[in-house]
């Protein structure tokens, strides 16, 4: 739809935006961001974008298997830890995230958190603070295209909550470099 999206923002609205290369250009605050959760979690699962040199990240995500309603399956990112160490001007420690994780996510009944698989030193201190890590799948491109799908029919939404999320979500690009290899 022409009138959404980057197209809009910059045709309509005249404000630069960051569009080729743009991977959800179809992205509307309006449309995909929320203020609370569509629905009732009936679990929450959360992934980490575990980063030494970029920041880290947790970002809590609602499920709602629709069962009850049978209006299909709806998730939710409903708030995110955020740690960048270039801005805070200190590295934390994994047992330092690990606590930090465990704090945040207390409060909600997570079945599973999804981590690059790399990160294995972080994984032990995860579990050993008894938390369920599972390998996350780090095809870009599937992931990709499974939260456009799932954007797109109406099925994720991001809360207000998540600030870093949000503005990863419209800055993100395909990398040329990447690209042409």
């Amino acid at each position: 739809d022409s009138l959404s999206g980057l197209f809009y923002k910059r045709n309509y609205l005249g404000i630069w935006c960051l569009a080729e290369g743009a991977i959800f250009d179809f992205f509307d605050k309006n449309i995909h961001v929320t203020s609370r959760p569509p629905r009732a979690a009936e679990y929450w699962i959360a992934g980490i974008d575990y980063g030494t040199d970029n920041p880290f990240a947790c970002v809590l995500v609602g499920v709602n298997t629709g069962k009850s309603t049978q209006t299909g399956k709806v998730l939710w990112a409903e708030k995110e830890y955020y740690w960048d160490s270039k801005k805070q001007g200190r590295q934390k420690t994994n047992s330092e995230y690990a606590r930090d994780v465990q704090e945040f996510l207390e409060p909600y009944a997570v079945k599973s958190i999804y981590l690059d698989p790399s990160a294995s030193a972080f994984e032990l201190e995860l579990r050993r603070k008894g938390m369920h890590v599972v390998h996350a799948n780090n095809t870009v491109d599937a992931g990709i295209q499974i939260m456009t799908s799932q954007m797109k029919d109406g099925n994720l939404f991001v809360c207000d909550s998540c600030p870093n999320l949000i503005r990863e979500i419209e800055s993100y690009v395909w990398d040329r470099r990447s690209a042409e290899k």
